[in-house]
């Protein structure tokens, strides 16, 4: 039984059959980066690079801020971390930024992001032709899905098809349809989904959904609402690493556990 909405005349169990047995995360990325495209209302018809991009900034943080593992073959994260290498951005960086410094800032793409153009489109839509190419005895390779997803755009009816002339795909207008209605059950169904990918591994990392997008600004407001009370009653409290005695209008507070790891207070 499928988590997703259901619906009377698309087949939705493709579209879900796409997170099962995952090895890499650009499903999930791809699919998050359709969704915002769609959330935006820009319409139908979108660029693969702009799509690829919002991808590779969508993994800039995790990958390059919290460092978390995707997995030794997932060449998304690997792309992220090149960038990163490349680009001149500071830690306070918005997801804005980092999609502008991609798309407009000269920044080379190079093998890894030509590579992501040319396999993440067509795999993902893998589910749909699998009984098609199973017949056809061939293996889900790129030409062979991007035909397929040309013919069968309507009978299927396909998510999308490739329109190679302007390096685009073109979402079907009942897929359209169907994702603007439950947007924000999708949305969520795919980072539970990738949660659950990045946490098995990364056992030892708490609380993985804070890590996947920009961090947070710490706030220590409650905690110096609980400690500076205390200090100014107990005149014996003193600092740890000095020793000195702590004064209300003296004193400093730090995570015990970094926040950086936790990424909360």
């Amino acid at each position: 039984m499928s988590l997703l909405p259901s619906s009377g005349d698309l087949p939705i169990h493709h579209l879900a059959a796409c997170f099962g047995n995952t090895t890499n995360s650009y499903k999930f990325y791809w699919f998050l980066a359709l969704l915002e495209h769609v959330r935006e209302g820009n319409g139908p018809v979108v660029g693969i690079r702009e799509l690829l991009v919002r991808m590779v900034a969508s993994v800039w943080f995790p990958a390059n801020r919290f460092r978390l593992s995707f997995g030794k073959q997932d060449r998304l994260s690997v792309f992220a971390r090149e960038m990163a290498g490349v680009a001149d951005l500071p830690g306070t960086v918005t997801l804005s930024e980092i999609e502008h410094e991609l798309l407009h800032a000269g920044l080379q793409p190079g093998k890894q992001l030509s590579d992501l153009g040319r396999y993440v489109p067509t795999r993902f839509l893998t589910p749909w032709f699998s009984e098609t190419l199973r017949e056809m005895k061939e293996q889900p390779n790129t030409a062979a899905i991007r035909r397929l997803a040309n013919e069968k755009y309507d009978e299927i009816p396909c998510l999308y098809r490739f329109l190679p002339q302007r390096n685009a795909i073109e979402l079907h207008p009942r897929w359209l349809a169907y994702l603007q209605t439950h947007l924000e059950i999708l949305r969520r169904f795919a980072m539970w989904s990738l949660v659950y990918f990045l946490q098995s591994r990364n056992v030892n990392v708490p609380n993985i959904g804070a890590k996947l997008t920009s961090p947070t600004q710490r706030n220590l407001k409650a905690a110096r609402d609980f400690w500076g009370p205390l200090i100014s009653q107990h005149a014996e409290l003193c600092c740890i690493y000095s020793g000195e005695p702590l004064t209300v209008v003296d004193y400093d507070l730090d995570h015990f556990v970094p926040w950086s790891f936790v990424t909360h207070d």
